[in-house]
């Protein structure tokens, strides 16, 4: 019973932080106090609007010191940084949980409802099975908050990871490599960057990210419009491949040529590649313009070159018009 009590919990969220949360533009929510094994939050505003508005599920739970808490989700924090530093203060420990799937409800609910007959929690409380379970079955009265995904591409050396796993994670997204799913669902990628068997692979590339978006609110996926084959040529991936993942937008990696030819310099392994390296940057740029004229989706071109700070300015911008694209 004490399991079941802590899968879900009755959060209590100012007004102002929780409409934040609503339109995607706050992903991770703060406590002083650990929160542990729950998969669920009952979001209540409080006053003056005194109601459970919404219910989100929690991906993940993050507990650190205060500035490594910060580093990790200031991107999607919703709140200043001063902010934080008072809600902190003298607290050596501070717990973040992240906010995926929101469903909010067309008619809010009172803690008064004798379902529930709750009182409003301080930070939150956990909910029983029961109570939990009812809340549950008033969604089908509720609104869902879109999920996204972003395809972030760019020939090999652009910069992807570094934008999907240092950047956009700060802003509540789940990285994830098209090289890892296929992998992990049998297919594979040989040491020099080709490609045996290009129509297998795209197959468990789309059964892995379609297990991944199950999950996951928010995805960025790193992989490429084209691919280097076994006897070393460009191949372009299908535009149906594209179809099938439903990208809500494309982020094309896409430093200076001067800057790619010395980060594949400094790389052990070279590349089984046929055409100059110019040719194969701008063919991975010309297929990806293609792919978001067809699929009618916004492409951002993303200057990897640059200094960090503008690379995480470059990365706020990208996620409010994801949002907007959303309303």
């Amino acid at each position: 019973m004490s399991m079941d009590k802590r899968k879900s919990i009755l959060v209590s969220i100012h007004p102002q932080h929780l409409a934040k949360i609503i339109s995607g533009e706050k992903c991770f929510e703060y406590r002083k106090t650990a929160i542990k094994e729950v998969k669920y939050a009952a979001l209540y505003a409080i006053s003056p609007v005194k109601m459970i508005v919404a219910i989100a599920k929690i991906e993940e739970i993050l507990s650190d010191k205060p500035q490594i808490i910060w580093r990790k989700t200031r991107g999607s924090s919703g709140i200043t940084y001063r902010f934080f530093q008072d809600y902190f203060k003298n607290k050596k420990t501070a717990h973040a949980f992240k906010l995926g799937q929101i469903k909010v409800f067309d008619k809010p609910i009172a803690l008064s409802n004798k379902k529930l007959n709750l009182t409003a929690p301080q930070s939150f409380i956990y909910l029983g099975q029961e109570k939990m379970k009812w809340l549950e079955s008033q969604k089908r009265n509720s609104t869902k908050v879109k999920s996204s995904l972003i395809l972030i591409a760019g020939v090999h050396g652009a910069g992807k990871t570094t934008i999907s796993q240092k950047l956009f994670t700060l802003f509540g997204y789940n990285s994830i490599t098209a090289s890892n799913l296929i992998a992990l669902n049998g297919g594979k990628e040989h040491p020099d960057k080709s490609i045996s068997d290009l129509k297998d692979n795209q197959a468990k590339l789309l059964k892995g990210l379609s297990n991944v978006r199950n999950k996951n609110y928010r995805t960025i996926l790193d992989g490429h419009f084209c691919l280097i084959n076994k006897s070393g040529d460009i191949e372009d991936i299908p535009l149906k491949v594209f179809e099938q993942m439903n990208p809500t937008c494309i982020v094309l990696a896409k430093p200076s040529i001067e800057i790619l030819e010395e980060r594949l310099k400094q790389r052990e392994t070279k590349m089984k590649l046929n055409v100059d390296l110019q040719s194969y940057y701008k063919r991975e740029c010309k297929h990806a313009e293609y792919v978001a004229h067809n699929l009618s989706i916004p492409i951002y071109e993303f200057d990897t070159g640059i200094s960090r700070r503008y690379q995480f300015k470059r990365t706020q911008d990208i996620c409010k018009n994801i949002r907007e694209l959303q309303k």
